[in-house]
């Protein structure tokens, strides 16, 4: 696995991480971009969206495509994932927490 590959199964998992953590289980793509930024994850909008419908292939969230947003909706199945309960190739489990 090359550097670029890891860092796209690492962000996977933090997105479905970052949605874990919001009390509805859901934001807008433009909320998610953010936090990434926030996170050292430097990417464009459109490598977000191809993540994003990775994503939503896989089960893992839905999408809901707005006029100028997306809004993500986790999954159970990448609830599931977020907290290391289930696997989906292409996402690393999380790391133990402590």
């Amino acid at each position: 696995m090359n550097f670029a590959e890891f860092e796209n199964e690492q962000m996977r998992l933090t997105i479905l991480q970052i949605l874990e953590s919001d009390q509805d289980y859901s934001m807008n793509d433009t909320v998610i971009h953010r936090a990434l930024d926030s996170m050292g994850y430097s990417v464009s909008h459109d490598k977000l969206k191809t993540e994003l419908t990775w994503l939503q292939e896989q089960g893992a969230i839905s999408l809901d495509n707005r006029p100028s947003f997306m809004i993500v909706k986790l999954s159970p199945r990448g609830q599931d994932v977020a907290l290391g309960r289930a696997n989906i190739p292409g996402i690393p489990r999380p790391q133990p927490k402590g």
